[in-house]
């Protein structure tokens, strides 16, 4: 679900209502799978039955927290970043063009 907030995605993931849509439907259903203790479930994708609640519940909090890290980590450090490589860029630029100018000086 994480964009990246630089060319080429520059709308917000909801604009694309599709997208959105089965990133939902497929979020509920595997909530469903991983929290139902439904024996069909069990016996279609060949979950244990002694698999307790507790580390159900254990899986999807990290996977929470793994959402949360992984969206700050976009909004964020990669956006450092790509300031840093484009000021990078810049200065490359510049030192280059003083360069030039001083060679056309003498």
């Amino acid at each position: 679900m994480a964009f990246s907030i630089s060319k080429p995605f520059r709308q917000p993931i909801y604009t694309n209502l599709w997208f959105t849509l089965s990133l939902l439907i497929l979020g509920v259903f595997s909530i469903y799978i991983t929290l139902a203790n439904n024996e069909w479930i069990e016996s279609v994708f060949e979950i244990k039955e002694s698999i307790t609640m507790e580390f159900r519940l254990t899986l999807l909090l990290i996977a929470f927290i793994n959402g949360i890290l992984t969206y700050f980590y976009e909004k964020i450090v990669i956006w450092y970043v790509s300031l840093w490589w484009k000021n990078r860029k810049e200065r490359i630029r510049l030192v280059n063009l003083q360069r030039d100018i001083a060679e056309n000086q003498q």
